[in-house]
Formats: structure tokens, C-alpha cells, sequence
């Protein structure tokens, strides 16, 4: 994937939301365990821009460390994936319940940058919307990017295209 995909650059929050730190809950990231859910809070810092502090565990029994060092790509995808859930569904009113389906995932991780360590790692993962298209005043899809830092370091950037579907609409595709 290039590299121009990173957003690097950092952007100043807009001032009617600067400051505003806001919690997740795990069904802004469609998951039923809160170990399972690796966002902690979110921060718009635009309208299509978000900044998600996030948790990648280092003893998850799915997304075990890879060479026995390194957090998993896989762990690192799909905290990008939860990071971009969380967006739609705070940042542009998505429902809850309505099923999110990601298409032309293209990621890199720096394994450089994602030791596992005795504890958890934090990481903050920057989320860029664009090319939405609107339904009845909700967004129906788009693309997302992402940039992964830990500790200041660029750890992961990755793309890829949405789509947001009624649970009416998801259980006849099914």
C-alpha cells in the first residue's frame, strides 16, 4: 500500500468539539465482550476526521503475538476496523444495529513499532472519512483511512471501502 495513505499530519480539533473527549461503549463496535472491544475514546477533529485512543491486549486468546514478540496484524486490523465503527456510528449517526461491511481492506503494519510488552499497549489511531454517499439522511458507504501511531511512531496506515446496511437489508443479502 503507499505510503501516501498515512494521514501524519496532525490537525487541530474543531473548536465546537475541542476538548471533547467521549467514551465508547462496546456496541459502537459491534462487540458483546469489552475485552473484545479496543477503542477507549474518541475525539472529532473534523468532519470527516476522528482520533480514537485504543487498547491492542497482549494476552488475547484469538490475536496471539506473532514470533512471540510482535502484536498480530490481524489484532492491529481490526482495531483500525472498530475505530472506523465507532466514527459512522458517533460521528455521523450510523444506528446501532445496523450492520457495517468493509470491502478492498489494504493495510501495512511497521512491526518495529508493535512489541508486546508484559501489559497492554495503547495506540491512537487516527480515522479519515471520504466519498460518502447519503441515504435518507444517513451515510449508506464510503471510504476510510487509517493511521496507527504508538508512542509518536507511525505504526500501521491501511484503507478501505464501507458500507452500512439495515438490519432489513442485511438479513435478505444473508
Amino acid at each position: 500500500m503507499p505510503e501516501a495513505a498515512a494521514l501524519i499530519d496532525s490537525v487541530p480539533a474543531m473548536d465546537s468539539e475541542a476538548d471533547m473527549v467521549h467514551p465508547v461503549g462496546i456496541d459502537m463496535v459491534h462487540r458483546t465482550r469489552p475485552e473484545d472491544a479496543f477503542p477507549r475514546n474518541w475525539v472529532r477533529l473534523a468532519h470527516d476526521r476522528f482520533a480514537v485512543a485504543a487498547v491492542l491486549p497482549h494476552d488475547h486468546p484469538f490475536f496471539a503475538p506473532v514470533g512471540g514478540d510482535r502484536h498480530d496484524p490481524l489484532l492491529v486490523a481490526e482495531a483500525m476496523r472498530q475505530a472506523a465503527m465507532l466514527a459512522f456510528h458517533a460521528g455521523y449517526g450510523v444506528p446501532l444495529g445496523y450492520h457495517f461491511l468493509m470491502a478492498d481492506l489494504d493495510y501495512v503494519c511497521h512491526q518495529d513499532h508493535l512489541g508486546v510488552g508484559g501489559a497492554p499497549t495503547e495506540i491512537d489511531v487516527e480515522v479519515f472519512c471520504s466519498d460518502l454517499k447519503w441515504r435518507s439522511g444517513l451515510p449508506a458507504q464510503g471510504r476510510v483511512a487509517w493511521a496507527v501511531h504508538r508512542d509518536g511512531e507511525l505504526a500501521a496506515t491501511g484503507m478501505g471501502a464501507t458500507r452500512f446496511t439495515s438490519p432489513k437489508v442485511y438479513r435478505r443479502m444473508r
